[in-house]
């Protein structure tokens, strides 16, 4: 278990009452039976749990395991999941794995395989995030049997709402993957999909066979102007 404290604002402040994170996780077992389960808390300074979530695996001879979104010590819901190395069964994949929650006032909204679960919830409204835990576990019975691929690749956090003049950054920073899936009629952003940055009215296009042209544009009041690498990928069949 690890748990770090969040850091003072630009205006010195520790604690952050509206705030957003992003994590990149990985939940899937290599053989059947396997068990453990992790879990990421967002706490106040007294440790009462602003929001949580968990992973757990306990089904001792087959693949089923399950997600879990948590509030001030009570789990709003649960779902399940098949821990397997299949896209389209496990949303925790290697592949997979992105995740996100964001607190605004009394209202948590989490991730889950491209729907936002969200949640009221009064008692926190007023609460801020002074630390978040992290915790791998698996009991010291089946610890022989412990899930293969158990763990956070990457975690950001951001406070919203900090009253300070600031640079404010890119909604796309560098190296951003924004993929756009014309068959689907989505665009997705680190794995997510993004509606809220579609331009109304926007139609989706395929390429097609032969040579495509397509083109970028950008504000006039970027200088220099972005660097945009763009792949065309064939349909699997």
């Amino acid at each position: 278990q690890r748990t770090v404290a969040v850091p003072a604002d630009s205006n010195g402040h520790v604690g952050a009452k509206n705030f957003y994170s992003y994590f990149f996780v990985v939940m899937w077992a290599g053989l059947m039976g396997q068990v453990g389960e992790f879990n990421i808390n967002w706490l106040t300074a007294d440790n009462k749990q602003i929001a949580g979530v968990n992973w757990y695996k306990q089904d001792l001879s087959g693949n089923t395991a399950h997600y879990e979104l948590w509030s001030n010590g009570k789990i709003l819901a649960t779902y399940s999941y098949e821990s397997s190395h299949e896209t389209n069964k496990n949303p925790w994949w290697r592949t997979n794995g992105h995740c996100d929650l964001r607190k605004v006032g009394r209202k948590l909204t989490f991730y889950w395989w491209a729907t936002y679960p969200s949640f009221e919830i009064p008692e926190i409204e007023n609460w801020e995030c002074a630390k978040i835990s992290m915790a791998f576990k698996c009991h010291p019975v089946y610890r022989n049997r412990l899930v293969t691929h158990m763990g956070i690749r990457s975690f950001i956090f951001d406070k919203l709402g900090v009253q300070h003049w600031k640079d404010v950054p890119n909604r796309y920073p560098g190296n951003a993957d924004m993929i756009v899936k014309g068959n689907e009629g989505k665009m997705y952003f680190r794995g997510m999909p993004r509606p809220q940055d579609e331009m109304t009215g926007t139609k989706y296009f395929l390429a097609k066979p032969g040579v495509n042209k397509v083109e970028f544009y950008h504000s006039s009041f970027s200088s220099p102007a972005p660097t945009i690498t763009a792949e065309i990928r064939e349909a699997w069949l």
